[in-house]
């Protein structure tokens, strides 16, 4: 491989003149250039519109898709929008319901913003990362993105994660970008991505420490401390630019230092952690609130000075960027003043104070136990990358010495702060899967352009057959990640057989669904149907009830108003209150509206792990969960129920309560192999009889 330093050559070949007098097929060879390399571009891009676009809308919504699916709608709606640091940042929710403004509100077009900014991954980002993967390596880098499990099943969930995906991709490109030409647009673009990673999730902290700490390793090995040397390289522009635009949202982290401080002086907290979980601006008043806006003021202040110090107008600029974006995005367009609240403070401090909540209570070993499940092929690229980098890093161009270092050190990083974090959840994995393919797509380049010859000390023979294995097995591995791809995203996208992602919804929900449109349209209601709903089920159901003005939301506590909704839905809290009013009245169906992974995998040890390894039954029955996602054998051995959709552990079941005199006279209910006993008839004066004794 060349050094990118190269100049390259051009040479003009002499050809004979054109005998064509019509000038349009030249033009269009021109402007759109019929080479190898943009047939393969289209074919992706075709593929990844494809993938990410076919059947967005049939996998039912899961419990966090509906919440903001919902509020995204309600927006769209004119109803508004608050930002709340539990739901992350406000982009989707902008993004999602100018979709449904202008394409209307369904299952399809509140998925559309990540598809769209998955397509753009797949097949914008190799492009801007072309000078550092190589030709071949950009084109493997947007297979491998296509076909990731992970990146295309969170490419089609409504979900902030690849979102702020995108934005980091764009900031890892102007980093790139600045340290090779220095140029003033490669600062503008890496504000702009911070400002929208900061509005899109909080994850957005580690990321800012993961580039920031790799900008002052690499300062520290190539200038030591020169001070003046420092002070004059673009390294220490995009730290700077980095740490300055960052410490506007970063006030809460000074938490972390102030707090034990304070205990061991005044036997209390700077400011209790519990105020900042509130998710609102419950701690803006009184001391507590004067404390934390005074560290925002320091913090401000702080940027600022360094800010101008290092750039004067040059930093305004770039911090009005920033400044008007964040601004915009979390006053929701100055709709909701109290946003600059809940972003600058309530985001970092919300996901501090729940750390200690470590929602989903997953084993440390979570990410490293879940992620190969699915992206085996990256991982294994990545590491052989990393050694191939080890080995031949003198010999190679400056643009790779730079780009390997990097995401080498983001993929390690990323993976044990989501290890060490609170909240281990399988979507973060999607943030380990990107890293782990660009170096992979890196790596194979260089293989396929022939430049993993670089030691002088390996035979030719010897070479080629090495590489001929290896390209081999990763084909294979190709293959295994295509199959694996398209189980998980359009053969089980809708089952917790998988381990891809949690709290899912079931596909009850969707058979619920059918069953009221075919109510409404039966009985001549429409839309007026009135169905009754409570607590437990309220998530999804409040999103597909939506276009349902006659809604009843009964909480916890059924009453009276439910007694004449033709249809009537509970989760297994209020089974017993609603039946008592309903007596047998209604015919009952049963199912699983929401349901999690099976976490067998939970206080693993050694001796647990040993165990089912030299038990063949055991292997066998673990061997059939991953290839095939088949719990059968593994229900025979361990005497649990794992017949889904029917029967599964952990998972939530719903009660639909449809009026006998209308489910009678619908034979072809999609809940019917679901229906339940009805319950006996209820004796009006049962509670009024005494026995009297003769």
């Amino acid at each position: 491989m060349l050094d990118t330093t190269d100049k390259p050559v051009h040479i003009r070949v002499a050809t004979p003149p054109s005998t064509h007098t019509n000038a349009w097929p030249g033009f269009l060879t021109l402007a759109f250039p019929l080479t190898w390399e943009a047939v393969l571009i289209a074919a992706v891009l075709a593929l990844a519109v494809i993938t990410r676009l076919w059947a967005l809308g049939t996998r039912v919504m899961s419990h966090d898709e509906s919440l903001h699916v919902y509020y995204a709608w309600w927006l769209a709606s004119g109803e508004g929008y608050a930002h709340n640091p539990m739901m992350h940042g406000p982009f989707l929710f902008e993004a999602t319901a100018l979709v449904n403004l202008f394409l209307g509100a369904s299952d399809f077009t509140s998925r559309l913003v990540p598809a769209i900014l998955g397509i753009f991954i797949v097949v914008g980002v190799p492009r801007l990362l072309k000078p550092w993967l190589g030709r071949v390596g950009a084109l493997i880098t947007s297979a491998l993105l296509l076909i990731s499990p992970y990146v295309l099943y969170y490419s089609r969930y409504i979900r902030h994660d690849i979102q702020v995906i995108a934005w980091t991709l764009l900031l890892v490109v102007a980093i790139l970008h600045y340290l090779h030409q220095q140029r003033e647009r490669d600062l503008t673009l890496l504000t702009v991505a911070l400002a929208l990673m900061f509005a899109t999730m909080e994850i957005t902290f580690i990321y800012l420490a993961i580039f920031a700490t790799f900008l002052i390793l690499r300062m520290a090995a190539l200038y030591s401390l020169r001070w003046r040397e420092i002070r004059q390289t673009p390294e220490f522009d995009a730290l700077i630019l980095l740490v300055t635009l960052g410490a506007f949202f970063s006030a809460p982290i000074a938490l972390l230092i102030l707090n034990p401080l304070w205990n061991s002086l005044a036997g209390a907290p700077f400011v209790d952690w519990s105020l900042l979980g509130s998710q609102g601006l419950a701690w803006a008043a009184g001391p507590v609130g004067f404390r934390l806006w005074s560290l925002l003021g320091i913090f401000v202040v702080g940027s600022v000075v360094v800010g101008w110090w290092w750039g004067g107008r040059r930093w305004l600029k770039l911090a009005g960027i920033f400044g008007a974006i964040t601004t915009l995005l979390f006053t929701t367009f100055f709709t909701n003043p109290a946003g600059l609240g809940t972003g600058l403070i309530g985001s970092l401090g919300y996901w501090l104070a729940q750390q200690e909540v470590a929602r989903g209570d997953q084993p440390w070993y979570y990410y490293a136990l879940v992620f190969p499940l699915y992206e085996y092929l990256p991982v294994l690229g990545g590491m052989f990358a990393a050694v191939f980098y080890l080995i031949y890093r003198h010999s190679l161009s400056r643009l790779s010495r730079v780009f390997v270092p990097l995401t080498l050190w983001w993929a390690g990083l990323l993976l044990i702060a989501l290890s060490l974090a609170g909240e281990k959840m399988p979507w973060l994995a999607t943030h380990l899967a990107v890293p782990f393919i660009l170096l992979t797509g890196w790596w194979l380049g260089r293989l396929l352009e022939g430049s993993g010859q670089l030691s002088r000390n390996v035979a030719e023979p010897l070479w080629k057959q090495g590489r001929t294995v290896i390209l081999g097995g990763m084909a294979l591995l190709t293959l295994l990640t295509f199959r694996t791809s398209f189980v998980v995203n359009y053969l089980n996208y809708d089952y917790t057989t998988e381990f891809i992602g949690y709290a899912h919804g079931a596909p009850g929900v969707k058979w619920v669904m059918a069953d009221i449109e075919a109510i409404a349209n039966h009985t001549g209601q429409g839309s007026g149907l009135k169905i009754a709903y409570d607590d437990e089920v309220s998530w999804p159901m409040v999103w597909y009830l939506r276009n349902f003005p006659n809604q009843v939301y009964f909480g916890a506590e059924p009453t009276d108003q439910i007694l004449d909704a033709p249809v009537v839905l509970a989760g297994a809290n209020n089974w017993s209150k609603v039946e008592a009013l309903l007596g047998n009245r209604y015919h009952r169906f049963e199912v699983i509206w929401r349901w999690w992974p099976l976490e067998d995998y939970k206080e693993l040890t050694w001796a647990r792990l040993r165990s089912a390894l030299i038990n063949p039954a055991m292997r066998r029955a673990l061997w059939d969960i991953l290839w095939s996602r088949d719990y059968r054998r593994y229900a025979d051995i361990t005497g649990q129920k794992l017949d889904p959709p029917v029967d599964w552990p952990l998972a939530g079941r719903m009660r639909a309560y449809v009026r006998q005199d209308i489910a009678n006279q619908m034979l072809s209910l999609s809940l019917g192999s679901m229906h339940l006993a009805d319950n006996p008839p209820v004796d009006a004066y049962a509670g009024l009889q005494r026995r009297l004794e003769p």
